[in-house]
């Protein structure tokens, strides 16, 4: 038996090994311009900045061109923590030089780099800062970053109401939405994909892509899969399911070649997936 196992897996490894190289082709397209990414959950705890960072390592790896990580949760150590920060910059020192780094010609603000070439600009977490990022913030951010980044993935703070959210949402080219596969957890990505419909953002979140953090066995209230592929299919474009990794689960300083295989193949077609996203209706 195990050597018809071995056999088996000999057959479908070349297809593996196609269908990662056909993502690598897919990530590596060009876009039409700059892009910005907001990735969303419904509640704490649903896997967005991990996805931030995961799939913009993913992206940064097999891109030319430049990936950020923008923090957009005011006062939050999220992104800077789970990056293997605090690092020298953040969105704060940015804010504080608007003047300078404003002007057409002027050079790129500065953030930090993860091993992977990805940058990363986390929230200003001083309680006592002047430069809490709210909506006009984020606007004129946005704008500036995409003068030098192609890609931006903004990691949203978990309470949408945030002011910062009327910046995000409007500029967002493109929708993420995460869950861990838990009933609370999948139940809040459903309502969450409920009130952005309503609140005028209906084609956003029909075009987004929902990313399920599987979580270890025995977890109390876990979902399979398929349980909620089934539920949530008809809402938007793509399910890209996010295996139970032990790094991840650790929740400290995210190092991508710490991560599984199956974890980074996974990763990988979310990068694909994004891109195909981010072109020309046409062109997909």
């Amino acid at each position: 038996m195990a050597n018809v196992a071995a056999a088996d897996a000999a057959r479908r490894a070349p297809f593996g090994l196609l269908r990662q190289q056909g993502a690598r082709s897919r990530v590596r397209h060009e876009l039409p311009g700059p892009r910005r990414v907001a990735v969303v959950g419904g509640c704490p705890g649903t896997g967005r900045t991990t996805t931030a960072l995961g799939l913009g390592d993913a992206l940064a790896v097999h891109r030319s061109d430049k990936v950020l990580a923008l923090e957009a949760a005011p006062l939050a150590r999220d992104l800077g923590f789970r990056a293997g920060g605090p690092g020298p910059y953040n969105a704060g020192h940015v804010m504080a030089a608007y003047e300078h780094y404003g002007r057409y010609g002027a050079p790129r603000p500065p953030a930090w780099d993860r091993p992977s070439g990805l940058h990363v600009l986390s929230a200003d977490d001083r309680a006592d800062s002047r430069y809490v990022m709210g909506a006009d913030a984020y606007r004129w951010m946005s704008e500036l970053l995409g003068r030098h980044y192609a890609i931006t993935l903004t990691d949203t703070p978990a309470d949408m109401g945030l002011d910062v959210m009327a910046g995000v949402l409007p500029a967002a080219h493109s929708l993420i939405i995460t869950a861990r596969a838990t009933v609370p957890s999948a139940s809040s990505a459903v309502d969450l994909w409920r009130n952005l419909a309503t609140a005028g953002y209906r084609l956003l979140v029909r075009e987004s892509v929902l990313v399920v953090h599987l979580v270890a066995p025995g977890t109390a209230g876990a979902l399979s899969f398929a349980e909620i592929r089934d539920a949530f299919a008809p809402k938007v474009r793509d399910i890209v399911p996010v295996p139970w990794d032990a790094h991840l689960a650790e929740g400290g300083p995210l190092l991508f070649d710490r991560l599984a295989e199956p974890t980074r193949a996974a990763l990988l077609t979310l990068a694909a997936t994004t891109v195909g996203g981010l072109q020309p209706s046409s062109s997909r």
